[in-house]
C-alpha cells in the first residue's frame, strides 16, 4: 500500500512541476543507476523482511523495534552525510520516538487486559457447562431413585 502511495505522490509531484515549468531532470548516469538501485533493491530488500519478521515477532513487538530506524537514519546521516543535527531536532526527535514507545506499550496492555477477559469468560462458561451437567446427572438420579421407589 505504501509503495502506491509514494508512486502516485510522485506522479502527481510530477505533474505539478512540469506544469508550473519547474520540472529539471539533470541526474548522470551513476545517479539514475543509484535511484533504481536504491528503490528497486534495497527499499524492497527492507519491505520484504520486515513482512518476514512481523509474524515472527508479532505485529506490535514489530512496530515497537521500527521505532529505531528514525534513530539509525539520522545517526547513519550525521556520520556518513556530515548532516548537522542541532539539539532541538535531537530532542524533538527523542520526544516523538518515546510517545510512540508509550503507546505501544498502552496498546498491548490493552489488548492484554481484553485476552484476560476472554480467558476468563470461557473459563465461566466451561464451568457453567459443568454445573448443567451436574445438575443433568442430578436429575437423572432422582428420577432412577424415584422410578426404582416406585414413585
Amino acid at each position: 500500500m505504501s509503495a502506491w502511495l509514494s508512486f502516485l505522490l510522485a506522479i502527481e509531484i510530477a505533474i505539478v512541476m512540469l506544469v508550473s515549468g519547474k520540472f529539471r531532470f539533470q541526474m548522470d548516469a551513476t545517479a539514475i543507476g543509484m535511484s533504481v538501485f536504491m528503490a528497486a533493491v534495497i527499499s524492497t530488500l527492507a519491505l520484504a523482511t520486515f513482512q518476514i519478521g512481523a509474524p515472527m515477532c508479532g505485529a506490535q513487538t514489530a512496530a515497537l523495534l521500527s521505532t529505531i530506524e528514525p534513530v539509525s537514519s539520522i545517526l547513519l546521516g550525521v556520520i556518513f552525510l556530515g548532516e548537522h543535527m542541532s539539539l532541538r531536532i535531537f530532542l524533538s526527535g527523542i520526544c516523538f520516538i518515546l510517545m510512540s514507545i508509550v503507546i505501544q506499550i498502552k496498546e498491548k496492555e490493552r489488548i492484554g487486559c481484553e485476552g484476560s477477559y476472554m480467558k476468563l469468560a470461557v473459563a465461566l462458561q466451561e464451568r457453567a457447562d459443568l454445573n448443567i451437567k451436574k445438575i443433568e446427572d442430578l436429575k437423572a438420579r432422582v428420577k432412577q431413585k424415584c422410578i426404582g421407589a416406585g414413585r
